[in-house]
């Protein structure tokens, strides 16, 4: 498994949607978040938060898409639905429309876990999502472009 590494603006820039009409942008840098807040715990504290707060907007309004971040120069685009035999399942899907680029992993895919009675939705941490969401880029993303440019 893949270490989580404390993110410093060199290696990206992350944007959350806080709600349905405003972007907040959130640069691991200190004082771009809040001034109070110094510690990067608290920061990724309030970024789970803000997670959090954006799939529970994907779980108000199922089966309609919403952008919920910006990773690397990609949307991340998520839709909640509700399926008769897997009950809930998220999908997320990474959208770069300058390199025409759309990717649906099914690595970003959740789905109610009825044996072990948890959900799709406390499935969803910010720490595991941003490390699948590293693992399609450093592979799918890569390939797609290669494939793309040697046609």
């Amino acid at each position: 498994m893949q270490e989580f590494k404390i993110a410093t603006k060199e290696d990206y820039e992350a944007r959350l949607h806080g709600d349905l009409q405003k972007i907040t942008e959130l640069e691991f840098v200190k004082n771009i978040i809040k001034p109070e807040i110094d510690n990067i715990e608290a920061k990724q504290d309030q970024m789970a938060d803000m997670l959090l707060g954006n799939i529970n907007l994907l779980f108000a309004a199922k089966d309609t898409p919403r952008e919920i971040m910006e990773y690397k120069g990609f949307k991340v685009v998520g839709m909640a639905t509700k399926t008769a035999f897997d009950g809930n399942v998220v999908f997320f899907k990474l959208v770069n429309q300058e390199h025409k680029i759309e990717l649906e992993p099914r690595s970003l895919e959740y789905h109610d876990d009825k044996l072990r009675g948890v959900s799709a939705r406390e499935q969803i941490s910010l720490k595991g999502f941003i490390t699948r969401i590293n693992n399609v880029l450093s592979n799918e993303a890569l390939q797609k472009k290669v494939r793309e440019k040697c046609h």
